[in-house]
């Protein structure tokens, strides 16, 4: 289970800011706002697309970002 802490710390790691990750994800700012604090919880959906944008190898996160999130809005 991807707790608050979880989204913040996703985020960070890949420097993006909350705008930007609700841009990658289809969502608002307040969106991913409300789920690092805890406001309310994560869906199956959203959650794997959060755990999507990571990705190990540092040179290679934007390029599996970009092409899975992608591949999660076509379906």
């Amino acid at each position: 289970m991807i707790t608050p802490k979880d989204i913040r710390a996703i985020r960070l790691r890949l420097h993006l800011t909350q705008a930007q990750m609700a841009e990658e994800l289809g969502c608002s700012r307040v969106h991913i706002s409300n789920l690092e604090r805890g406001a309310y919880g994560v869906g199956h959906k959203f959650r794997a697309q959060i755990q999507l944008l990571y990705a190990p190898e540092p040179e290679q996160k934007k390029m599996v970002r970009y092409m899975k999130i992608h591949l999660l809005m076509r379906l």
